[in-house]
This record gives structure tokens, C-alpha cells and sequence, in this order.
């Protein structure tokens, strides 16, 4: 507000602390000899006694500040809601109300978000976690510097974690922000940004002959450590023809090439289950849309957005769900909805040590579904996080960047896998 605004305001708010005005007379009317206004009896009213006002007690209700504890109380683990969001820059989706709204509607016990498109200097300056529902615990990975305004992950969470982590411990990927690990009583939740192979595909072979390796590597060190894994976020894949709307005319695009579908199926063959295609075998449905045109009203779009779960919680999925309801960005939210008293701990490791032993079994046999021979899980580079932990960005490894780098957290610039047409 201008200056001159606080003036008119503080004028308006002045208050006289002098003696009350006397009270007004009865109206004169005029005389019809002279035209002089005479009270009809000549009297001249006595002014009215101030009255005497009450003090006013302003008093002060304190309510009461509701602990995490008590936020947890109140959730229904039998339908406990996980929902993942890729917002395409938070300040803009802030900026138009659309993630308060969602808030307020979905009330989701565990929001993933993807391109957050933030850093830490930037957030805290503008206090951007005051933004949100008390009610939840924030977990936020931005880009590292010397990047600004690109990728980066958040979590927000009713249920407190037992331990969180950020990234995935391999120096080349976690420059970025891409992932997000909490871990609670009986599961492991991951939110992820996957690398995107770029409009030219410059980033295909990092993608999936680097990343995809290392982060399946890190998802089943998780599981291994007893508890099943829920994994949601943009991963950056239609994987199969059903997921998107025109697979002849994309076939070559980035998010549909056969390398990337080829490197997806591998999640899916090591035991992780796409829950939603798992539920909805034929339904079509997608997540993202390229703003630049009608394609969203049209529903041409692809399906990038995930939940996968470790095969031996299948049991406990209640749903899952996309939701093109919601606006704000060129994704939509997709949810998960899971009945947490189902999950077996025992029964989970039991069916982990079962499912490597038969892995051993059929080692170098023919039986069995067999990963893709030209993914690089099954050539004899080992992941980089069996191997030593060196700083091997100073020895000439390349550092990843998409094409679209830079803040773009306004609403026409965003990562758009159909970029390249034409």
C-alpha cells in the first residue's frame, strides 16, 4: 500500500479525546413573518449527559496447538492416502493457488512433489514453507549450487518418518535433488524426479544406461534392509502403447523411445508393480499434457506419473489413482491408497529371501522371465554404488543437465517430452 494510502488510514483512525458534543436540537423551522428560525417554545435545550461506558474486556481464547502426535492419531491406517505431484516450479503454482487448493480438497496424508524448481538460498529467503498446512512435516531437496531453479523434490508428510534421506549416495546423481527417502515403521517411501533424455536424446544413454542402473540398485538396498519400498514421482516413461495417446506417431520421442520402455520393464521384472496398471489393466488415462496446445482439453497426453510397490505389499494396496481434476501444471496428481495394518514384515522378508534363492536357482538357465539383454542391470558393469565411493565427478565423469535448465517456474516453461516434434 502507498503512502498516501497509510495517511488516508490514519486519519480515518483518529479518535477525539476531548469532551462529548452537545446533543443536536430539534430542526427549526422557518417563520413565515420574517423568514427567522425559532425553536416552536423559545427554549434552548439543556445538552444530554455523557453516558458512562463500560470498560471493554477483550479476552483471549489460546487454542489449543495441535502436536504431530496428535495429527497421527487421527489418521486411518486402513486407507492411509499417498499422493505424488509433479508442480512444474512451486513458486508458481503457489502464486496461483492451485497447491492450497489441492491441499484443502485432497487432504492427502503424504505429498511427493517433483520439480520443485528451487534452491535453498531462494526458499528461505522467501519463507516458502510458511505456505503450507502446519499440519504436515516438510522434507526438501533443491538443486545444489552452483544450479538455480531447476528439479528438486519435496515431501510433506502427516506421518513422521523414522529416518530420512536425501538421494541416492552416488556423487553424479545427487547434484540435482531428485530424490527424497523416508522411512516409516513398516515401508520405505521414495519420491523421485527421473532424469529426462532430453528433446535430442543427448541424455538417453545417461539416463538409461546410468541412473535407471544405480537408482534400481539403491530401491532393492532398501528392500533388503526388511521393508517393502513404495516408489512415486515423474518418471519421465510412457512404458507401454496403452499409456500413450499416439505410440506410432512418438515412438521416437523422448519418453517413449524403446530404450527407456526397455529400461522400465526392468523395475517391473525385479518386482516392483506398477500399481495402477496392476488395478486397471485397459483403462486409459494420462498425467501430463503439453500446455502449448489444446491437448489436455483434447486428452492427449501421456501417462509419466507413478506408484510402484514391492511386490510383497501388493496386498495392502486399497487404489490407485489419477487424478485429472486438479489443475495448476502440465502434470496432474496421481494417489495411492493403502491399507498399512496388512503389511506383513515377516511374511515380506520370507517372500524377499524366497524370491533370491529362486533367482539363484534359475541363474543362467533359460526358465524364468528373463530382464532385457540390452539393459545395462545385466552387463558386467557393476552399479556405481557397489562400487568404491570416489568423488568421480573430478575424474571427467559427465554431469547430467536437461535441456530445459534454468528457473522456468513460470506456467508456459516446463520439461515437454513431444518438444522435438516436427
Amino acid at each position: 500500500m502507498s503512502s498516501e494510502g497509510h495517511q488516508r488510514e490514519d486519519s480515518s483512525n483518529e479518535q477525539s479525546t476531548g469532551p462529548a458534543p452537545p446533543a443536536p436540537t430539534a430542526p427549526m423551522k422557518p417563520n413565515s413573518a420574517n423568514g427567522s428560525q425559532q425553536s416552536s417554545n423559545n427554549k434552548t435545550p439543556k445538552p444530554q449527559a455523557k453516558p458512562l461506558l463500560a470498560p471493554r474486556v477483550t479476552q483471549i481464547v489460546k487454542q489449543p496447538q495441535l502436536t504431530q502426535e496428535s495429527h497421527e492419531s487421527k489418521l486411518d491406517l486402513t486407507k492411509l492416502q499417498l499422493w505424488s505431484w509433479n508442480v512444474n516450479g512451486i513458486r508458481a503454482i503457489l502464486k496461483k493457488s492451485r497447491i492450497q487448493e489441492f491441499f484443502e480438497t485432497a487432504q492427502p496424508t503424504v505429498l511427493a512433489v517433483q520439480e520443485s524448481k528451487i534452491d535453498d538460498e531462494r526458499m528461505s529467503a522467501e519463507r516458502l514453507k510458511d505456505n503450507f498446512p502446519p499440519s504436515y512435516l516438510q522434507y526438501w531437496n533443491c538443486c545444489k549450487p552452483p544450479i538455480k531453479g531447476y528439479a528438486g523434490t519435496i515431501i510433506f508428510s502427516k506421518l513422521k518418518p523414522v529416518d530420512v534421506k536425501f538421494d541416492i549416495g552416488v556423487h553424479k546423481h545427487d547434484k540435482e535433488g531428485r530424490t527424497i527417502t523416508l522411512e516409516y515403521e513398516k515401508f520405505f517411501l521414495v519420491g523421485v524426479y527421473v532424469p529426462n533424455s532430453g528433446a535430442t536424446l543427448k541424455w538417453q544413454e545417461y539416463r538409461t544406461n546410468e541412473w535407471d542402473l544405480d537408482f534400481r540398485a539403491y530401491l532393492k538396498g532398501l528392500e533388503r534392509r526388511g521393508k517393502p519400498v513404495i516408489l512415486c514421482g515423474d518418471m519421465n516413461v510412457a512404458h507401454q502403447d496403452i499409456d500413450i495417446f499416439d505410440p506410432k506417431r512418438n515412438e521416437k520421442m523422448a519418453c517413449f523411445t524403446k530404450e527407456e520402455r526397455q529400461s522400465f520393464s526392468n523395475f517391473t521384472k525385479m518386482g516392483f508393480v506398477d500399481t495402477f496398471r496392476e488395478l486397471y489393466p485397459g483403462k486409459i488415462k494420462y498425467s501430463f499434457w503439453d500446455i502449448r496446445d489444446k491437448s489436455r482439453k483434447e486428452n492427449k497426453g501421456w501417462r509419466l506419473d507413478y506408484f510402484l510397490v514391492s511386490k510383497g505389499m501388493l496386498n495392502a494396496v486399497v487404489d490407485a489413482e489419477i487424478h485429472n481434476e486438479f489443475w495448476g501444471s502440465d502434470h496432474c496428481p496421481v494417489s495411492l491408497t493403502i491399507d498399512v495394518t496388512k503389511i506383513d514384515l515377516k511374511e515380506f522378508r520370507e517372500s524377499l529371501r524366497l524370491a533370491e534363492l529362486d533367482d539363484q536357482l534359475r541363474e543362467g538357465t533359460e526358465s524364468g522371465e528373463q530382464l532385457d539383454m540390452d539393459d545395462p542391470l545385466n552387463d558386467g558393469r557393476k552399479s556405481d554404488l557397489e562400487e568404491d565411493d570416489d568423488d568421480e565427478d573430478e575424474n571427467g565423469v559427465k554431469y547430467h543437465m536437461d535441456d530445459d535448465e534454468g528457473e522456468g517456474d513460470e506456467e508456459g516453461s516446463q520439461e515437454n517430452p513431444e518438444e522435438n516434434e516436427g
